[in-house]
């Protein structure tokens, strides 16, 4: 669809300003975020995670404190963590 190229062209233009070779999984996720009408980023924003999470996330692995103020796991098995700010899950898949 035409808003699916907008974001392709919106990951792409943000790796080429970067320096970057490689358009990832990530770097799509973060241009989801510029499109107003979309049902992703309407259900993210439900669940309260905002561009900036993303971002913050990916960047320093820094996730938001959960309503209770628990701190995110951090278990030897890497659940729920990233490797590498690929957007890439721990172990096999």
């Amino acid at each position: 669809t035409l808003g699916f190229q907008r974001v392709l062209q919106r990951a792409v233009y943000h790796v080429q300003s970067s320096g970057k070779k490689e358009v990832t999984g990530a770097n799509v996720l973060v241009a989801i975020f510029g499109e107003k009408d979309s049902h992703a980023v309407y259900y993210l924003n439900q669940q309260d995670v905002t561009r900036l999470d993303v971002v913050n996330y990916l960047s320093h692995g820094s996730a938001k404190l959960g309503e209770e103020g628990e701190q995110p796991s951090s278990s030897s098995e890497g659940e729920g963590r990233m490797e590498g700010g690929e957007g890439e899950p721990k172990g096999d898949a």
